[in-house]
């Protein structure tokens, strides 16, 4: 009886002890997972930031009208103003050597923001990658 009692306890405890992981990670793993997500929005910036820039040279389409009549120069400098802003290296730093709750808290919700613009874009951007490609 004893032993059944120690038993249950034992499986209540170390389950509950995984669960806290789960459910309340702690600021480490935190701080890590949202340096990663950080790193992945961040360099998707500059791949279509990148992309843009080749297809506005290329094809001399810096005035053309790209969506909702905002020009392809106009596009890409809110891309340009967003990475500065919300995805720079500066902030990327801050976060990885050392921030508040509160401050990574904010960097999660701008993250957030920036990867649905972000995702907006690369339907609009990914597509002359490939119209550039095809023409060559």
């Amino acid at each position: 009886m004893i032993v059944t009692i120690a038993v249950i306890a034992l499986i209540l405890c170390t389950g509950g002890y995984f669960i806290k992981d789960i459910y309340f990670p702690s600021r480490k793993t935190d701080r890590q997972r949202t340096l990663q997500r950080y790193k992945k929005v961040q360099d998707l910036s500059l791949e279509l930031q990148g992309i843009l820039t080749n297809y506005i040279f290329s094809e001399n389409t810096a005035q053309d009208i790209i969506t909702e009549g905002i020009t392809y120069s106009a596009y890409l400098d809110k891309l340009e103003k967003g990475h500065e802003k919300c995805l720079s290296d500066y902030g990327y730093n801050k976060l990885k050597y050392g921030c508040g709750s509160t401050y990574r808290q904010k960097i999660k919700r701008d993250l957030a923001v920036q990867a649905k613009e972000l995702n907006i874009a690369k339907k609009h951007i990914l597509p002359l990658q490939k119209q550039k490609s095809l023409a060559y």
